[in-house]
């Protein structure tokens, strides 16, 4: 049985990500400014859980937390991808502050005796 229409109800789900013009590598070189945030923050969770190494991971989140807001501060419009969502000015604020709220914690926890 035919929906009666033109067809394009039936079209609408087969859309998929890597089909997406230029793929996934592409989006990536699009969106290197927070690839590289997101890298550095999954890098310093692994250094936390996987080594159990705190204070070093938590150091790694951070580093790359502040690096995003530099990135944010620097790069022009035109290439800083989803890094933006407000105005340069509170973006770069609240990465920096959430950056340097994360090295505090890092450097204020206590280690293990």
């Amino acid at each position: 049985m035919t929906d009666g229409g033109s067809g394009a109800a039936s079209d609408a789900g087969d859309g998929d990500v890597a089909e997406a013009p230029g793929g996934v590598l592409a989006a990536v070189r699009r969106e290197w400014p927070l690839a590289v945030v997101l890298g550095g923050v999954v890098a310093g969770l692994l250094v936390a859980v996987v080594f159990d190494r705190f204070r070093r991971g938590v150091v790694l989140m951070a580093a790359a937390v502040i690096f995003g807001g530099w990135l944010r501060a620097l790069l022009p419009e035109s290439r800083i991808g989803l890094l933006r969502v407000r105005t340069r000015r509170v973006d770069v604020v609240v990465l920096l502050v959430l950056g340097i709220g994360l090295l505090i914690l890092a450097l204020a926890v206590p280690g293990v005796a």
